[in-house]
């Protein structure tokens, strides 16, 4: 099961519970491509982890980074992981597309992609925010991603 983030007081809950979301995470994607691999896939699954890891990156875009950016020299790193969020969520929906199409050529590539993304994504942002991250920069943190809210990076038209 994948936690289901709260509003937090205490910086060491969070990041315990954002490193244990990783880990969580990692492990779903590989079941997916697992899955792929065998010629199944649940899609209920991959859509509770695609809905999970938007819940966090909301959580790390709208709370997190601007707080580490104001507290740390992180501007850069930040916006790295900015642009590897909006990749994930590029492949999820290359993902829906050839499933709704009918194609499944592509979709244990864009999987595998997913999962290569997350773990290097996951271990650089425990190393430059998680570790750095203070009180101050959960102090505000919401339950859950708004309806309609998509990564920063989607909302740039010129990232497209």
């Amino acid at each position: 099961m994948l936690f289901i983030l709260t509003n937090y007081s205490n910086s060491m809950k969070v990041k315990k519970d954002f490193e244990d979301d990783h880990i969580i995470e990692q492990m779903k994607m590989r079941e997916i491509i697992e899955q792929i691999e065998g010629g199944e896939l649940d899609l209920d699954l991959l859509d509770e982890l695609e809905n999970h890891l938007k819940n966090h990156m909301f959580q790390e875009e709208e709370y997190i980074f601007p707080a580490m950016a104001k507290m740390q020299n992180l501007r850069l790193e930040i916006a790295g992981f900015q642009t590897e969020h909006a990749a994930l969520w590029k492949l999820f929906s290359m993902i829906h597309a050839d499933l709704g199409n009918g194609k499944s050529d592509k979709i244990e590539k864009y999987a595998n992609e997913i999962y290569k993304i997350l773990r290097e994504h996951n271990s650089r942002e425990e190393m430059f925010i998680y570790k750095l991250m203070d009180d101050k920069a959960i102090k505000e943190m919401e339950k859950e991603r708004p309806v309609g809210w998509v990564c920063k990076k989607m909302r740039d038209k010129n990232f497209l």
